[in-house]
């Protein structure tokens, strides 16, 4: 007898499994109503970093991810501080009395010369500030503190400094009569107010005997304190890439001065407040 055989498909088992391809989708946008929000809670928290907003924004239930939050920041131009300080400046030009003391103080800490936002002036020469600093950078080298006398102009940031080994305040009066006072006067300014600020244990002499406007403030320039943040470290960057030797210290920090004030045209009004703009160090050649 013959075997026959036959050939029979055998079904699959049936299954609930569905299989799906991945595909990565964009994540839906924010409305235009919750990008408001968004706006006015970073500008009325400035302190607050991304996990604390969007923790507030769950509570408050609008629910996103962290993706989504930069994103939205990145198309309001608010993703760095800098960015966030500036945009509240802009609110302070417009109406000053809308910004509270939180959103003063954060604009002060990223842009110091914010501090100095009520000191007018009109015209070049017309109001100077003026601080002794400290600086460490050079110590290895020096093997002793160093401090830097800066007075600078208020009207286009011109700036005068001196290093020296006496941080008292008749020492860079002394040096502002011999150097700064000059330069004004070859340019036919009346001469400037100079308005500084004085640790307590710092000798400080009488308006009789100095011969000059001298005005106290209270607290360090802003003005000075954002040079020092944002333009100076240029200078001591420069002493590292030319390994400029310490015997011409003077005379480097005299030439990178003068070729920072030619940055900018001395009849023109340099605005504080935008200093914030400028990222990074300046570098300039000590040369």
């Amino acid at each position: 007898m013959e075997d026959k055989f036959t050939t029979r498909s055998t079904p699959l088992p049936k299954t609930n499994l569905t299989y799906r391809l991945h595909i990565k989708e964009p994540l839906p946008q924010p409305q235009p109503s919750s990008e408001d929000f968004i706006l006015k809670t970073c500008l009325t928290n400035p302190f607050w970093n991304d996990f604390r907003l969007l923790d507030f924004f769950t509570r408050q239930g609008l629910s996103l991810t962290m993706q989504q939050l930069l994103q939205v920041k990145q198309k309001l131009g608010i993703t760095s501080k800098a960015a966030l300080c500036q945009a509240l400046i802009q609110l302070y030009i417009k109406n000053p009395d809308t910004l509270d003391v939180h959103q003063i103080r954060f604009i002060e800490r990223v842009n110091p010369a914010f501090c100095d936002r009520e000191l007018s002036v009109t015209a070049p020469g017309e109001k100077l500030v003026y601080e002794c600093i400290c600086t460490r950078r050079m110590i290895s080298k020096l093997k002793t503190l160093q401090y830097i006398h800066l007075f600078m102009d208020l009207f286009n940031g011109y700036t005068f400094g001196l290093f020296s080994p006496d941080r008292s305040l008749p020492t860079g009066l002394q040096w502002f009569r011999k150097k700064v006072l000059p330069f004004y006067q070859s340019r036919y300014c009346t001469a400037p107010l100079v308005l500084y600020h004085a640790a307590e244990q710092t000798s400080q002499p009488s308006a009789t005997s100095t011969c000059m406007g001298l005005e106290k403030l209270s607290r360090p320039s802003g003005t000075i304190q954002a040079f020092r943040k944002f333009i100076l470290p240029g200078f001591f960057e420069g002493l590292r890439l030319y390994d400029t030797p310490i015997t011409l210290l003077d005379t480097a920090f005299s030439h990178w001065l003068h070729s920072y004030n030619a940055t900018e045209d001395f009849d023109r009004y340099r605005d504080r407040l935008q200093l914030i703009n400028q990222t990074g160090c300046t570098r300039i050649c000590l040369d």
